[in-house]
């Protein structure tokens, strides 16, 4: 063998002065960096311009591209763009989905403004579709293959220039019950016209659109489909991929979240503005309000929760129209958790979409700490309320807690109303004495747990609000107006100047009407009022005569005045009420009907703002 001294680029090297040598080795060295860089360099990722946030997170990346024309995010006209997620990003994706079963990504998009050629681009159809990747779409060099086929959300970008609209968010949602391999790895973007792509955010699961932030949002069912950008209509039908289509144990049904825009004005109480939404057939009427800017309603009290809706409105009151998860929590069919909502979904949610087969717990959207009980059956409502009723209101027993053998036979109310004073006394008093069944305990516990009563070590004291019953056993129309004077009792309640505003009436009101009305409760055994209960005497005054419409208000006390055994026990009064066809009642309801309208955006018969 050689020496490695005869080697002539040895030789020569050999042959060099010591300077020589060491600008020599310096240029071989340099050259070896330079090499040694340019591999690493390109075996490092690829990364875009365009970041991958996460909801109520500080931290972000960059995500990858595949082709060099994504590094700015820039999608060509009629050319795909690919843009990937790091093993660190899936793997914060895979954590985000383990907490919140749910997510949406979407897209920050700019359309590239085409200039002069605006009216031209605009007469057709010029499509973005947005889709996920997943592990199987990239071949094992990482390629992404081009005979897949891919769930698509698509958008027509005219519909967006038409209005003058440049950027906007679009999401594609998760299906429920991923496995760690079915979480998508990138997204692929095509578009009929230039766009930029900026940054990507997921968030909790987001499916409908929202113009109430300065860039709309559209989110898209995880079956993909073409989105109407326009607000007016949205196909929710793809809802039960993400979310779960009733109560169970594991999930909980999401709700839907509406925001409104501000209006000039709102109408009178005679004739409120009001907008229609088509929710899968079901028509609900929506009544407007300066005081409320948004409502939500639970999927679980429609009929046909995930279907296509339709909104029929005038100058796009509705600006947000979005179906989202809600608290794992509520899905527990003994929890102590109310559903919020406004009384009127209440009336017609069936029974099969509670969380409990004997009763639904909600709670009051405008008036926190006011709750409904609506109960199966008139005997789950006494089991909850009778003994209350007794010691809260029945003549001759206010204040006494009866035992079981005392209730037995006696009947309570069909429909119920308490404070948070009389059931935070209630309380107190009952529960030493050992005679609460397994039903009031629970009313206990669900109202601690709403802070309506407040535990003082072995008594209670009142917290915030109320609580209002009523049965399915009822008749629909004694519902209606159960709610409405019930709900009438519970805002006397909690409302100082409303029941300033209520005595005011009660005492200018004629001394004749007045007392046919606190003897016609005497001459009933199922009401049999406590007169001498100045709070209650105004309190059920004001709720009388606002538990029906102002046109109604006249015919119904004309009509009291008419039955056989009120006429028997007051014939001079009720000959009165006839003589003067009730118009002592219809003026104070006119009092009523426009302070509440003033104050809530509610009128006599109507304590809710949604009616189906």
């Amino acid at each position: 063998m050689k020496s490695y001294k005869n080697l002539k680029i040895v030789q020569f090297f050999l042959s060099l002065s010591k300077k020589q040598k060491i600008i020599y080795s310096s240029l071989f060295l340099l050259f070896v960096f330079s090499i040694f860089s340019i591999v690493v360099l390109f075996s490092l990722p690829k990364k875009t311009s365009s970041y991958l946030y996460f909801e109520n997170q500080d931290y972000a990346e960059k995500v990858l591209y595949v082709n060099k024309t994504q590094k700015r995010g820039n999608v060509l006209p009629g050319k795909s763009a690919y843009f990937k997620f790091s093993k660190n990003q899936i793997s914060s994706l895979e954590k985000f989905y383990s907490e919140y079963e749910n997510f949406t990504v979407a897209a920050r998009i700019g359309i590239k403004n085409p200039g002069k050629n605006l009216s031209s681009v605009i007469l057709k159809e010029n499509i973005l579709n947005f889709a996920f990747l997943f592990p199987d779409d990239f071949d094992s060099s990482g390629k992404v293959k081009k005979s897949v086929e891919k769930i698509y959300a698509s958008v027509n970008l005219s519909d967006f220039l038409k209005n003058g609209v440049f950027y906007f968010d679009l999401g594609l949602s998760s299906e429920k019950r991923l496995q760690n391999k079915d979480v998508p790895c990138g997204i692929e973007i095509i578009s009929d016209l230039g766009v930029t792509v900026f940054d990507f955010l997921v968030t909790k699961a987001r499916i409908g659109f929202d113009f109430t932030d300065s860039i709309p949002f559209f989110g898209s069912p995880s079956n993909g489909g073409k989105i109407n950008v326009l607000g007016s209509d949205f196909d929710f039908s793809g809802g039960t991929l993400t979310f779960s289509p009733q109560w169970t144990k594991e999930f909980s049904m999401p709700y839907y979240e509406i925001s409104f825009s501000k209006l000039s004005s709102y109408g009178t109480s005679e004739n409120p503005v009001k907008i229609k939404l088509n929710a899968g057939g079901e028509i609900l009427t929506i009544y407007r309000t300066p005081s409320v800017s948004a409502c939500v309603i639970y999927s679980s009290m429609l009929n046909n929760p995930f279907s296509f809706f339709n909104l029929s409105q005038t100058e796009n009151q509705i600006t947000k129209l979005l179906l989202k998860p809600s608290e794992k929590s509520l899905s527990d069919e003994n929890s102590f958790i109310p559903i919020k909502t406004d009384p009127g979904m209440i009336l017609k949610t069936k029974a099969d979409n509670w969380r409990n087969s004997e009763y639904e717990l909600y709670e009051w959207d405008r008036f926190p700490h006011i709750l409904f009980f609506d109960t199966k059956n008139f005997s789950v409502q006494s089991d909850f309320f009778t003994r209350l009723a007794f010691f809260a209101e029945k003549k001759g027993f206010i204040g006494k807690i009866l035992t079981d053998s005392q209730l037995e036979g006696r009947h309570g109310y069909n429909a119920h109303d308490y404070s948070a004073k009389t059931l935070a006394e209630f309380f107190t008093k009952a529960e030493p004495m050992g005679v609460l069944n397994k039903k009031e305990l629970l009313l206990k516990n669900i109202l601690l747990k709403n802070g309506v009563i407040v535990q003082n070590g072995l008594s209670y004291l009142p917290g915030d609000g109320a609580v209002i019953s009523f049965s399915k056993e009822s008749p629909n129309y004694n519902r209606v107006t159960f709610l409405s004077h019930e709900s009438w009792h519970a805002l006397y309640f909690i409302n100082e100047d409303f029941r300033n505003a209520v005595s005011a009436v009660y005492y200018t009101i004629d001394s004749q009407s007045r007392d046919f009305m606190i003897e016609y409760w005497q001459s009933q055994p199922s009401l049999n009022y406590e007169p001498s209960d100045i709070y209650l005497m105004n309190n059920e005054f004001m709720a009388y005569i606002m538990q029906q419409p102002l046109s109604s208000v006249s015919k119904y006390f004309v009509h009291l005045a008419s039955r056989g055994s009120v006429m028997k026990a007051l014939p001079e009064l009720c000959d009165y009420v006839k003589e003067t066809q009730g118009m002592t009642f219809e003026d104070a309801a006119r009092i009523f009907d426009s302070y509440a309208f003033d104050n809530f955006g509610l009128a006599c018969g109507r304590v809710h703002l949604i009616f189906r």
